[in-house]
């Protein structure tokens, strides 16, 4: 059926990725539709801002998920020249 193998974090990364991408397009759809019902600056700033700080999380995360991966990889590259 199918062959198991280490993920080498790989999930997490596409996980980091999958909450960018929702949280941006969240933060961005958000935007627009209280412009267009005609918001009011204040509840529109600080609305703007709460999603620009979910956003900044998620980018972390991302990049946190990225440095592991790279971490496990380069563990394992140098556990394999080890080997042989």
């Amino acid at each position: 059926m199918s062959r198991r193998r280490p993920l080498y974090a790989h999930d997490q990364v596409w996980a980091a990725r999958l909450a960018l991408a929702v949280s941006t397009v969240t933060a961005v759809a958000g935007t627009a539709l209280g412009a267009a019902r005609g918001t009011t600056m204040p509840t529109l700033t600080t609305a703007l801002a709460g999603l620009a700080l979910i956003t900044t999380a998620a980018g972390l995360v991302l990049a946190r998920a990225q440095t592991r991966r790279r971490t496990l990889r380069r563990l394992r590259d140098l556990l394999q020249q080890d080997l042989f």
